[in-house]
């Protein structure tokens, strides 16, 4: 279960941040952001695999690789923006966090317009 090994790795993670939070506070923060990319390495296969299950089911819908991509790049910023908005809370920061937020949200918002856009003309055509 890789569950298991995401939560040996935090737990790991949480106990060097907190020993080094009492000796050098700075490289407690350090200690957080290589925890989290430690994690996000040790789950690339399943990312990889989502990926793949994504191109089957678009392949299967005759759905363009243009929206197909924008579906993932909508779901990485997603994904992105929160994992460096939680960092900056860790670092006790986290006014940049929501900028980093609202500049994801926008980001998505700019990838979507195209497809909220096709499916509009598609319903308008179905309805004709």
């Amino acid at each position: 279960m890789e569950i298991i090994k995401v939560i040996g790795i935090a737990v790991l993670g949480m106990v060097c941040a907190g020993i080094l939070k009492d000796v050098k506070p700075s490289l407690a923060a350090f200690a957080g952001i290589v925890t989290g990319i430690v994690i996000l390495v040790s789950i690339v296969d399943e990312l990889r695999y989502i990926v793949d299950q994504f191109v089957k089911i678009a392949s299967i819908a005759n759905v363009q690789d243009t929206m197909l991509l924008s579906i993932l790049k909508i779901i990485g910023i997603g994904y992105c923006a929160e994992f460096t908005a939680n960092l900056t809370d860790d670092y006790g920061v986290p006014s940049i966090g929501k900028k980093v937020l609202l500049a994801g949200k926008i980001l998505i918002l700019m990838l979507a317009l195209p497809i909220v856009s096709s499916i509009i003309i598609s319903i308008s055509e179905i309805i004709k």
